[in-house]
């Protein structure tokens, strides 16, 4: 069984929020960095993908985008991955 099945859908929505809430902080620092008011919708979902799999769930690899992958260590391990349609 791979890992993948074994994640909860309470797991995907605690990880969801948690996207949310760093979203929100970053749309806030921005706006303060370019002293505008911030106005932001964040449809945001989660997805559990092999890093493999990530270009075709994103449309292929000739498509234009923009990601940042984050890695957790300490107390939660782990690696989070924002993909952004250009």
């Amino acid at each position: 069984m791979s890992i993948f099945n074994e994640i909860k859908d309470e797991q995907l929505d605690i990880l969801g929020e948690v996207g949310n809430i760093g979203a929100g902080h970053a749309a806030s620092a921005l706006a303060n960095l370019l002293d505008r008011k911030k106005d932001m919708a964040v449809p945001f979902f989660v997805k559990v993908l092999s890093f493999e799999d990530l270009m075709d769930f994103f449309g292929g690899a000739d498509l234009p985008v923009a990601s940042i992958f984050l890695r957790m260590e300490g107390d939660l391990t782990g690696s989070i991955f924002f993909h952004y349609a250009v």
